[in-house]
This record gives C-alpha cells, structure tokens and sequence, in this order.
C-alpha cells in the first residue's frame, strides 16, 4: 500500500498535513477554552462553546488562506498571460468582518442602556487570538489571551472594588404591584411622591374574583444594589396584595 499517496490525497492541496497543523488546532481549542471558561463563570450570553468555536474557526481559516490553496496552478494561463496571485491574508482578513455579525447579536440595547459590549469585544479578541495561532505565532496567540485575562479578571475586581466609591451605579428596575381598584389611585400617588425618575408605568385588569389591578413601574435607579434599594422603599407601601421587584439586566 502506498501510503505517501493516501497521505497526499488526505492532505489535499495542502503540501504537508504534518503535526504542526494538529498543535495549532488543540493550542486555539484550550485558548479559546480559557476565555470561553471565565465568560461562562460570569453568566455571560457568549460562553464556553461559543469562544472555543470562534477561536477555532478563526485558526481553521487562517491556515486555509496560507496553505489551502497551494494546488492552485499559480503560473501563466495558456494563450491569457494571467498570473493568479496568492495572498494569504485575504481569507483571514474576512475573519474581522465576519466576526462583526456574531457580536453583533452579543449586544442588546435597552432603552437607554446598552449591554453585552464586553462579551462582543471579548468574541473579537479571541477570533484575533486564534488568527494568531493559525499563522504560527504562539508566543502572540498566548500572551495576547493572558492580556485579555488580566482585563476580565483582574481589572473587573478593580472596577467593582474602586469604581463604586466615584461612580454612580444602578440600572433599570421593573416594579409589578398588584391592588384592588379603589386603590390604584392611591398606589400612583404614591410612587408619584417616592420615585422621580419613572421610565414607564402600564396598569392592566386581572382576571380574577377580585378583579384586582395589576400596575407596573419601570425605574432608573442610582446605587450599588438598585433592587434591594427600591424593595426596602416598597415596605412602607400600603394597600397591596402583591409586589414583584425585576432588575432589568441582560
């Protein structure tokens, strides 16, 4: 059996499908792992599976532009004189355009605020990282995610350790209060007085025996804790069956 000819065929326009290509793979999968692991531990909307994916992809298609093409026939045409050029960057030069849709769907926008630009930011730099160890450079490709670790980690327990001292923090908070009809007047009036700075306020009938009102409040508010803030006001609130206290995050 001629196993130079399997191993040509197996390796297609690739000159050589030797061990160096398996390492890139396996080093971007444990990149990509690393990142992926503490986006996952966090509750991130991209976790584990999508940075590994990313990483990986990103390797797979900087080695096609360097090496997926060589069987091309890169000569003179018969009777045109065209010369096809290789460029290698051009297929990984789409990785950073491309990369753009999958962060894109990362970030949600709500009202004012806008969340999940970290996470996009995140994908980004791991599709880089993985460029990087797809064109063999593996000194980059580990320093560059021991860089993103260093912002994730490190510089996120600096933010929530200083940054509150000096910086207003809060969010939007949904308040769903439940009363009866004669009371609802009374409920608003008091909202009215405790909150100025209602975003938005919806009232609907339950269909219950009661036929009680069901009032809903969205709040902008300022604080470390904005859930624990607005529930400690809620205690003073009279003439309610039922309150539901939501912080609005993503």
């Amino acid at each position: 059996m001629n196993y130079e000819f399997i191993a040509n065929v197996l390796a297609g326009c690739f000159p050589v499908f030797d061990a160096d290509i398996v390492v890139r793979l396996i080093v971007s999968l444990l990149l990509g792992l690393l990142i992926g692991l503490e986006r996952e531990m966090t509750n991130k909307s991209a976790g584990l599976r999508t940075h590994i994916l990313v990483c990986l992809g990103s390797t797979v298609f900087t080695i096609l532009s360097i090496y997926g093409f060589n069987c091309v026939n890169s000569g003179f045409s018969d009777g045109d004189a065209i010369r096809i050029v290789h460029d290698p960057s051009r297929i990984a030069a789409q990785i950073v355009t491309g990369i753009g849709f999958i962060g894109g769907g990362a970030v949600l926008h709500y009202g004012m605020n806008i969340f999940g630009l970290t996470t996009a930011a995140t994908l980004w730099i791991t599709a880089s990282i993985g460029m990087a160890v797809g064109a063999g450079s593996y000194p980059l490709a580990i320093l560059a995610t021991a860089f993103t670790f260093l912002v994730l980690v490190v510089i996120r327990q600096i933010e929530n350790r200083f940054l509150p001292r000096g910086i207003s923090k809060g969010g939007r908070v949904k308040v769903s209060v439940s009363c009866a009809k004669e009371a609802q007047a009374t409920v608003q009036e008091w909202f009215y007085r405790e909150f100025k700075n209602i975003q938005e306020i919806s009232a609907s009938r339950m269909h219950d025996e009661k036929a009680n009102v069901k009032l809903a409040f969205v709040l902008e508010c300022v604080g470390k804790d904005p859930v624990n803030v607005i529930y400690g006001k809620l205690s003073s609130l009279e003439n309610v069956e039922s309150i539901s206290v939501k912080q609005i995050l993503v």
